[in-house]
């Protein structure tokens, strides 16, 4: 059995340093990453803002975001320094000889941490749940030896590398079909093979909306009736996953009902995630789309293969078009209404094209879903091999 000490009993909060007048890079915590630079999220800093308050990170520095609960905590690299949001607790190890930040640093972030600070959160008038430092701090770390804690980290990150290749290999696939499409048609907004341009309402019978009923906050089981989230379509592929469970008493609307074949549409959102497009293959019965989707309903006489429509429509050029139809108030997220979609121009090559197109897409993906798989049999594997690592049974 590994031996267990308190978080308290390895960190200590860090002296406070603010940024002044120094040039420094602006860092932003993310819970899949850990603590990376903010330009490398939104593709810019924040420099028009005055930084002169937020506090400075220096190496090996545990930095926690302000979600916690999410897993928005990590040390900074041996060679990052930086500066951070002043909302964000900023710790340093008391004894650097005793712990193997690798493995502190993907404890802290594993699920067994994040229940420990869920289970800890209280709620406040104001907002969520606030975690104090001796909270945090109460976390019961399983620190076996330094050794033990190198070969540890040395195996997850190992089993974690091979994830990231798994994904890295989805993402190649998935580029592949918009690569397969600007050799077939070219640009879409340049249209240099001049296909025919035509109102996206003269080949739709129809644009179905969807319903957001107060629902339940945990994903439907099986059986049960649940609503899409945006994440559902958010990537432009299909996340059946991404639903809420309809409560018991409330009827549902078996009309909008997600099917195989359906394509899905983000009408609002974000400015980066708005008009998002996923085309459903595949779907678990008894999901119904949001309020902020819309279904595009082809016209079967329209000669528009919807293969190729939502692979026109997640074209980057064509969807940075595609966004320039969202507006809203200040303050809101932007919305694109049916009116403006059904009359904005798209590309129709010959149907036959559109066809070849679907065929050579469609052989892409059968690839794609039995990488999918390996990659979730690398992430199930990889799950087991944390929680035996911090069980003291690796």
């Amino acid at each position: 059995m590994i031996g267990h000490v308190s978080l308290g009993e390895l960190v200590a909060p860090a002296e406070t340093e603010r940024a002044g007048s120094g040039d420094f890079i602006v860092l932003s915590m993310t819970s899949s990453a850990g603590l990376v630079p903010q330009s490398s999220i939104f593709k810019k800093t924040i420099a028009s803002r005055d930084l002169s308050s937020y506090k400075v990170v220096r190496p090996n520095q545990l930095v926690v975001g302000i979600h916690v609960d999410e897993g928005a905590l990590g040390f900074s690299g041996a060679n990052q320094t930086g500066i951070v949001s002043p909302a964000y607790a900023i710790w340093k190890l008391r004894d650097a000889d005793r712990v193997h930040i690798p493995y502190l640093d993907r404890f802290v972030r594993s699920p067994q941490a994040i229940e420990h600070f869920i289970s800890k959160y209280r709620e406040t008038a104001e907002r969520r749940g606030k975690l104090t430092h001796n909270q945090f701090l109460a976390l019961s770390v399983p620190f076996p030896s330094l050794s033990e804690q190198r070969r540890i980290a040395d195996i997850l990150d190992k089993a974690d590398a091979l994830r990231t290749k798994r994904r890295e290999a989805l993402a190649q696939l998935d580029r592949l079909a918009q690569s397969i499409f600007v050799e077939m048609f070219g640009d879409p907004v340049s249209n240099s093979y001049g296909w025919p341009r035509l109102a996206l309402g003269d080949l739709l019978s129809g644009i179905d909306s969807g319903w957001s009923p107060v629902c339940l906050d945990r994903p439907a089981e099986a059986e049960e009736w649940g609503v899409l989230k945006l994440g559902a379509v958010t990537s432009c592929v299909y996340d059946q996953q991404a639903n809420k469970a309809l409560p018991q008493g409330v009827e549902p609307v078996p009309s909008i009902e997600v099917k195989p074949g359906d394509l899905l549409f983000s009408r609002k959102n974000t400015y980066e995630l708005v008009a998002a497009c996923a085309l459903v293959e595949t779907t678990r019965p008894r999901l119904m789309m949001s309020d902020l989707i819309f279904r595009l309903q082809v016209r079967d006489e329209a000669g528009l293969d919807k293969t190729f429509l939502h692979a026109l429509l997640t074209n980057p050029r064509k969807r940075a078009e595609v966004q320039k139809l969202a507006g809203g108030s200040a303050g809101s997220m932007p919305n694109i209404s049916k009116a403006k979609l059904l009359a904005m121009k798209v590309e129709v090559p010959p149907i036959a094209l559109q066809q070849d197109f679907a065929s050579r897409v469609g052989k892409a993906r059968r690839i794609r879903a039995s990488n999918e798989v390996a990659a979730a049999e690398t992430d199930s594997l990889f799950a087991s091999l944390r929680q035996r690592a911090f069980q003291g049974e690796l």
